[in-house]
């Protein structure tokens, strides 16, 4: 990779977030991993399962947004005060599809990394100094298939959860799951509700050997991120409740 130091390489970033080694000579910013839904760990009698991955196997949406702080200039006033910080935030924005294994890849050009001020002006030059933080989001629409699919895994979830001591674990997971699904398809359906969402979150003081010119040019090259989609949000980004 041209626009990643070599000792980087060596660098692996918990929760599954590393930026990965492998040649990319194309100047762009790609996203990839697992693709699940939150879902049980196990059967009521005890055995391991593996979770749901998206029945729906496009119109997926991954943004990646990059904080930090840099050097640069603004001209709006409203921002002057952004500059003595120097806080920035760069955000890459592509679609992704995931494939039977439930992998997903989403490719994000150059030409769509924006980066802004926390006032909200749009930064043209950057030169940065310290990248602290980056977040890998995950979105899929409000389909009846993505919500059927879900809501049964979250059903899934909440059911292990809730009926781990009880004297009929299978009877109770049953109910329970009934329960939850029918409530979360509710939730799901309303026309507020916007998307189902996955984020993964991690501070990045590591990767001090990132390429800032890079980055700053809008190329962060192949970041690895497993995705755990484990709650609603509507148009405002707040999370809906989906439990009964």
């Amino acid at each position: 990779m041209n626009h990643i130091s070599k000792t980087l390489c060596s660098l692996i970033v918990p929760i599954t977030l590393l930026v990965a080694c492998d040649a990319n000579d194309d100047n762009s910013t790609e996203a990839t991993g697992n693709a699940t839904y939150q879902d049980a760990t196990s059967d009521a009698d005890g055995q391991d399962v593996e979770p749901a991955t998206p029945s729906d196997r496009d119109g997926m949406t991954v943004t990646i947004e990059v904080q930090g702080t840099g050097s640069f200039d603004v001209s709006e006033p409203q921002c002057q005060v952004d500059t003595v910080a120097g806080s920035f935030f760069g955000v890459f924005e592509g679609e992704g599809s995931v494939d039977d294994d439930g992998v997903y890849v989403a490719s994000m050009a150059e030409s769509e990394a924006t980066f802004t001020t926390p006032s909200g002006c749009t930064l043209p030059t950057l030169e940065i100094g310290l990248v602290t933080d980056i977040v890998v989001r995950g979105e899929l629409p409000i389909t009846q298939q993505n919500c059927t699919s879900y809501c049964d895994s979250k059903g899934r979830a909440y059911a292990e959860q809730e009926c781990s001591v009880a004297s009929d674990e299978a009877t109770c997971r049953t109910e329970a799951e009934t329960e939850y699904s029918a409530s979360c398809e509710t939730s799901c359906s309303e026309p507020t509700t916007s998307v189902i969402v996955a984020e993964t979150s991690i501070a990045a003081t590591g990767l001090a050997n990132l390429d800032p010119t890079a980055l700053a040019a809008g190329v962060l090259g192949t970041v690895e991120a497993d995705l755990t989609f484990d709650r609603l949000e509507d148009g405002d980004g707040n999370e809906v409740d989906e439990a009964p």
